[in-house]
């Protein structure tokens, strides 16, 4: 088994009314391949497939999960495959030393916190197949600074407005982009990092809303903005939490016409059907849709395609190097024609220096967003955004 985590797969056998398959959701946006089974016929089935890892529920709907452990541990396929046993109830010693004994190498009793079952899958494939300690070390050190960040609230949200050309072609403030600002030092303190590693560990959700909601309280003291930007992941739409997020808005009274999702690609979208069913059910509350990096590559095109959005957002390494750059310049002149054909706003992102803003303008960009207008602040400030007329 190789030891880079995109190709490890787990073999999930667990009856689909238990838990909704989030934890497969999950475990995908982990970066594992997930291969799941919902009885234990399909399993037995499934395990001639490589498999690195598999997680069992002891309750299935044909079969005792005892009796599928107990196959795959005589199967030449899966006998030396890790086994953790998942029971719906807390067990007695006995049943547990049975399953020890018919080979599970893990046993977790619900209800249980995600992490821990995510640090003993880390933990089994690592003493397996032999991963490296240090990626281990490593892992627990950055679970312990996410734990920190997210009991001690050590996040700040900063604001950067964009801007848009009038009539007079003139540019006027549009809205404001919330933006995340770790208050630690060491790796985590790079916020892309942070958001990467707290989807690894499951605390992106903690995190991300946690941000909003600091945001919207300030937001909430000073003349309401008619488009706020917040960063979100796929993951966040894909999970069944709706009801949490709309409770968000309604407690700070803002208005779901004036907020912009903007999907990032902190992760890939896993379930195209599952992603679109939630994402309408966002839409038909109000929430509005824009699309970060595009022109980065493929992905944030198909993001295009199955979203539909009303923003869309040129990828700030499309705009450094755009003087010059006829490869780039063409990338602009396609994104703004898509857009204006489909009534999206095309915003460029990381405007530096006049002549990448004059050059963008002469190519049909419409709306900016850098340096050259406003560096992100802490400090909210209103009046002083919409001063900025160029």
């Amino acid at each position: 088994m190789a030891n880079n985590r995109c190709q490890q797969t787990i073999l999930v056998i667990e009856d689909g009314c238990i838990n909704d398959g989030m934890l497969s959701l999950i475990l995908a946006t982990r970066g594992y391949k997930v291969v799941v089974a919902q009885n234990g016929q399909d399993a037995i089935t499934k395990s001639r497939l490589p498999i690195d890892l598999i997680v069992l529920d002891l309750v299935l709907p044909d079969m005792d999960g005892s009796e599928v452990c107990h196959y795959f541990k005589r199967s030449e396929f899966t006998r030396n495959v890790p086994v953790i046993i998942l029971s719906e109830r807390a067990c007695g010693i006995d049943q547990k030393v049975q399953c020890f004994q018919l080979g599970a190498d893990d046993f977790l009793c619900r209800p249980f916190d995600n992490e821990e079952l995510f640090v003993r899958i880390f933990s089994l494939l690592r003493r397996h197949y032999g991963e490296d300690i240090q990626a281990e070390v490593q892992r627990f050190d950055q679970l312990k600074q996410l734990k920190d960040i997210v009991d001690n609230k050590l996040i700040e949200p900063n604001f950067q407005p964009i801007y848009i050309l009038d009539s007079d072609s003139k540019c006027q403030f549009f809205g404001v982009e919330i933006l995340s600002r770790p208050l630690i030092e060491g790796t985590l303190k790079n916020p892309q990092m942070l958001f990467e590693v707290a989807l690894e560990l499951g605390f992106y959700y903690e995190l991300e809303t946690m941000v909003w909601k600091k945001a919207l309280e300030i937001l909430s003291r000073d003349t309401p903005i008619q488009n706020i930007f917040l960063n979100c992941s796929p993951y966040l739409i894909e999970n069944d939490n709706f009801p949490q997020v709309r409770n968000i808005f309604e407690s700070f009274s803002v208005a779901p016409q004036n907020v912009f999702f903007e999907l990032t690609e902190r992760s890939a979208i896993s379930k195209y059907k599952l992603f679109c069913d939630r994402l309408q059910e966002f839409r038909d509350f109000g929430f509005k849709v824009a699309v970060d990096d595009v022109g980065s590559g493929y992905a944030s095109l198909e993001s295009i395609i199955e979203t539909r959005p009303e923003v869309v957002k040129i990828d700030r390494h499309i705009v450094h190097g755009l003087i010059g750059n006829a490869y780039k310049r063409s990338i602009v002149k396609f994104i703004v024609s898509f857009c204006s054909d489909h009534d999206i706003i095309c915003v460029a992102e990381g405007v530096e220096t006049a002549e990448e803003f004059v050059l963008l303008k002469g190519l049909g960009v419409k709306a900016f967003q850098g340096y050259y207008f406003y560096k992100p602040t802490s400090q909210l400030d209103i009046k002083n955004f919409k001063k900025i007329i160029i």
